[in-house]
């Protein structure tokens, strides 16, 4: 009796700890889009870790309401809780799964359960807080992606999954959705002796007790977050809005580049007339083997 009682708890307790994520996605499909990212991380170079809090507005704009929000984060980025704008808490569950297209791509997935439905062309915020490391999937077959966290070259992209992503780990699921279309703002606070790039305007910048906060907005409606951050120098023409985030040593390197961004600005402004809505453009320097 007592070899039966103790297989049944054995049993019982597979059952209780059994991934609770089907890996059938490609059946899936992805309709919510992303129409506000509201981004907030801190960097902590002594441990390692990032600590983030993020706000998603997500519309739905299917016929049918909507009661889960997937998300995608690198594999040791873990959840800390998920919340509606009141803080009220939206229940959640995580677990660690390959993409079913791609067996060595593996992401924490992530499930937030909506006490209430997103009906049809409604929108709603959440409150995501995560935090851990990163370390890229260059070893896992995806060369480039090399993000990690160090002092001497930092990156934080859609590509590395630094931050929650709407999705399901399924390649084609993803892909047939087509690309989100939002507006960010994004803070990001690392060592003052450190500076945050990124291809928005650059609305803020403060330190406190040795920590610098950068926050970013998008110049126009965007579909991916890139947040490198080195030592970098910066070489400008504040008149047509041109910045190069550039490697101490690459100073000169970077000035004749803007003087050929100028160039081709008044190339182009010569053939086709000056621009209608040209906010101005951006240059990240990173070290070979990190881009695409």
């Amino acid at each position: 009796m007592y070899k039966k009682i103790g297989s049944f708890l054995f049993i019982f307790i597979l059952i209780l700890t059994y991934p609770v994520f089907s890996q059938q996605f490609f059946s899936k499909t992805l309709s919510l889009k992303t129409t506000r990212y509201e981004l907030d991380v801190k960097v902590d170079y002594k441990a390692e870790k990032i600590f983030g809090c993020c706000r998603l507005t997500l519309h739905n704009p299917s016929d049918e309401a909507i009661s889960e929000i997937p998300l995608l984060l690198f594999r040791l980025l873990k959840v800390k809780a998920i919340t509606d704008e009141q803080g009220a808490a939206i229940p959640y569950q995580q677990n660690v799964l390959s993409f079913e297209d791609w067996e060595q791509l593996q992401v924490n997935y992530v499930e937030a359960r909506l006490p209430n439905p997103l009906e049809s062309n409604q929108s709603k915020t959440i409150v995501i807080h995560y935090e851990g490391f990163l370390f890229g999937y260059a070893k896992d077959g995806w060369g480039y992606v090399k993000d990690h966290i160090d002092k001497e070259f930092t990156f934080m992209r859609m590509d590395g999954y630094g931050y929650p992503i709407v999705g399901y780990p399924s390649y084609k699921v993803n892909r047939r959705s087509g690309l989100q279309n939002y507006d960010y703002t994004l803070s990001v606070t690392v060592p003052e002796d450190l500076v945050v790039a990124n291809g928005g305007k650059l609305a803020g910048k403060s330190t406190i007790d040795g920590q610098t906060t950068y926050t970013y907005k998008n110049l126009k409606p965007a579909w991916r977050l890139d947040m490198p951050i080195a030592p970098y120098g910066i070489v400008e023409d504040k008149h047509n809005n041109l910045k190069i985030f550039h490697f101490p040593k690459d100073k000169d390197n970077a000035s004749m580049i803007l003087k050929a961004m100028n160039t081709v600005l008044q190339l182009f402004t010569n053939w086709f007339g000056p621009a209608d809505d040209f906010q101005g453009f951006a240059i990240i320097e990173v070290p070979e083997g990190y881009g695409s």
